[in-house]
């Protein structure tokens, strides 16, 4: 039995379609098993729980990684710090990686 490996678009449709499925969507997907989901406090405090228990339910294990929002964040400092957080937590290039959305701005999956 072949699967499909979907395009990060593919997944994400899915994903923002219902978060409660996230783990479900990524699951047969052919990813390792650790998952980082990268969001700010805000769209964490409505979502994180729900995508983060999806995610543990498919066997993922998850790292959380919250950045608050503003400009003032979008520096090399942060993606440095987000490095460390995926070295530290042990991703690999299998690791699937979600940003964080709200229905104004769509899902992503890198």
């Amino acid at each position: 039995m072949s699967v499909r490996r979907m395009k990060g678009t593919e997944l994400a449709t899915l994903v923002d379609a219902d978060r409660a499925k996230a783990g479900e969507a990524l699951g047969d997907q052919g990813f390792s098993s650790k998952a980082l989901i990268v969001t700010n406090p805000a769209v964490s405090a409505l979502y994180g729980k729900r995508v983060v228990k999806s995610l543990e339910d498919a066997g993922f294990k998850v790292k959380l990684a919250e950045i608050p929002d503003g400009e003032e964040y979008k520096t090399l400092d942060t993606a440095n710090q987000l490095y460390q957080v995926c070295m530290d937590f042990g991703l690999d290039r299998q690791s699937p990686i979600l940003q964080g959305c709200r229905k104004s701005h769509p899902c992503k999956l890198g």
